[in-house]
């Protein structure tokens, strides 16, 4: 049997800490407004890789999955940013390049989030 490769493996190590820090917490995967393919994709694959380490997590966004990507959704905690309440979960954003683009009602309620860039 052969070894895998890792092809990123700074990128690798990061993410193996980011995993490890959130073990015991409940998360948030947000996405951007408009939410595309990649957008729901990568919040699918980060909440349920997420919860397959144990971890309780949710998806929110400020709009709603488009119709034609609920098939991908399957069994995955989905959430509207208007039927979420802010519980203390930690929040980790995908395909969001900019913390605004998650939406100014969904950045109020985690007003503890700040945007690294500025």
């Amino acid at each position: 049997m052969s070894e895998s490769k890792l092809y990123f493996p700074e990128a690798s190590a990061m993410f193996r800490k980011l995993m490890d820090s959130l073990k015991g917490k409940r998360v948030v995967v947000m996405g951007h407004m408009r939410p595309d393919g990649d957008c729901i994709g990568s919040q699918v694959a980060m909440c349920r890789f997420l919860r397959y380490e144990g971890i309780d997590a949710i998806c929110v966004n400020h709009h709603y999955v488009p119709k034609y990507l609920l098939g991908f959704v399957g069994d995955t905690p989905f959430i509207h940013e208007s039927d979420f309440i802010y519980d203390g979960r930690e929040a980790v954003c995908t395909d969001c390049a900019d913390l605004t683009r998650t939406g100014k009602e969904l950045r109020g309620m985690m007003s503890w989030l700040k945007d690294e860039k500025k």
